[in-house]
């Protein structure tokens, strides 16, 4: 059986998400679309993917509960990579 493992870690200003092949070949078909991110203490000007500026993406900012909901997102799980905000 195939299997990977993904490692998601947050911080202040970003994302990174990590795809380790434990065995096999084992591909994650369902990239992320949407992202909900809890504890952002402004509303992002910016979004990168790995230094890459994001645009066409909707992102709603509620600054009572710190939560940040980012759509139209393609993120590959298999490759993964580092989203960053400012």
């Amino acid at each position: 059986t195939d299997q990977a493992s993904l490692t998601f870690t947050a911080s202040g200003t970003g994302l990174k998400i990590a795809h380790d092949q434990v065995k096999g070949n084992h591909q994650v078909e369902q990239p992320i679309a949407q992202l909900v991110i809890l504890g952002i203490g402004a509303q992002p000007s910016s979004l990168s993917l790995n230094g890459q500026t994001l645009d066409g993406l909707t992102m709603q900012y509620d600054g009572k509960l710190k939560k940040l909901v980012i759509d139209g997102l393609n993120i590959s799980l298999n490759d993964g990579g580092e989203l960053t905000w400012q």
